[in-house]
């Protein structure tokens, strides 16, 4: 049977997450090693604010999450850039030094990002906004270190009280909830987040649908690390709990963030423009050079 975990942001839905799925998961394998399994979770979002479970899961890095969504936004994988900021992605190399499944190239390949902002532009209505990450032509193949977790991620318009909104569909093959999930999260509602700010929409809902939620049993004792998240006076997180809204500013097109996107990446600002980055976009730029 499905489970549906609803939250108002991903940080609040983690913890649920988690706690499912270590009390009603099933004991399963992998080809990486024994994991608990929940099948067919859908966590639904009210919005992808707080999408990074910061303050509530351990050993988190800002700089993995700015990578991951720097590269996915971006259009680009590099796979240097990425092993010496996070060497444990080196196992995931393949022999010619690429990473099979990178998200990044296939959101560009056949223009598929830009295809879904002119769609989204001209056809409020369109239910084809759609960016493909599994690719039978090449995912068929088999021996490969880094197939794609993400099959696919769609896009509508429209929200509740007559808001032009934008809401976000992920749908996943596999999900590790401790070294994957707070990441796909992240990286994923950054993106919806950029589209508003291309489009000038307002964030709707963020749906996140996995049909293999799991624990690797090496994770296990960790994961009891994981704690509500941290709050402020008021009922929203706390400054411990601050994250970006996206990259960019209003009124920017895809390719100039595409080229913001390395920038931030590779400390390429001009230094007379750093004072003048955008709060989100300098949190990139400090999670990754700080």
């Amino acid at each position: 049977m499905a489970t549906l975990i609803e939250a108002p942001t991903g940080r609040q839905a983690y913890v649920e997450v988690v706690e499912r799925v270590r009390r009603r998961g099933c004991e399963g394998t992998s080809r990486n090693g024994s994991v608990i399994e929940l099948p067919d979770v859908t966590v639904a979002l009210e919005s992808p604010s707080y999408a990074l479970p910061a303050g509530c899961r351990p050993g988190l890095s800002s700089r993995i999450a700015a990578a991951e969504a720097l590269q996915l936004i971006g259009g680009f994988s590099d796979p240097k850039w990425l092993v010496d900021l996070a060497p444990q992605f080196a196992r995931f190399r393949e022999p010619n030094g690429q990473f099979w499944g990178a998200y990044g190239p296939r959101t560009s390949y056949g223009r598929q990002l830009a295809g879904i902002v002119d769609k989204l532009h001209r056809f409020p209505d369109t239910r084809q906004a759609v960016v493909t990450l599994w690719d039978p032509a090449l995912d068929n193949e088999p021996g490969k270190l880094d197939y794609p977790c993400t099959v696919a991620v769609g896009f509508s318009r429209g929200g509740r009280y007559g808001l032009d909104q934008l809401n976000m569909r992920v749908t996943m093959r596999s999900n590790d909830v401790w070294l994957g999930l707070p990441y796909d999260l992240f990286q994923f509602a950054q993106l919806q987040w950029t589209l508003c700010t291309i489009l000038d929409l307002l964030p709707g809902t963020y749906t996140h649908t996995a049909w293999s939620m799991h624990l690797y049993r090496s994770d296990l004792e960790a994961s009891y690390g994981v704690v509500e998240p941290p709050r402020g006076e008021s009922d929203v997180p706390d400054e411990r709990a601050v994250e970006p809204g996206g990259i960019g500013r209003l009124g920017d097109d895809l390719t100039a963030i595409q080229r913001l996107c390395r920038q931030l990446a590779y400390g390429e600002v001009p230094p007379e423009e750093l004072s003048e980055l955008r709060d989100g976009d300098g949190w990139f730029y400090d999670a990754i050079h700080g």
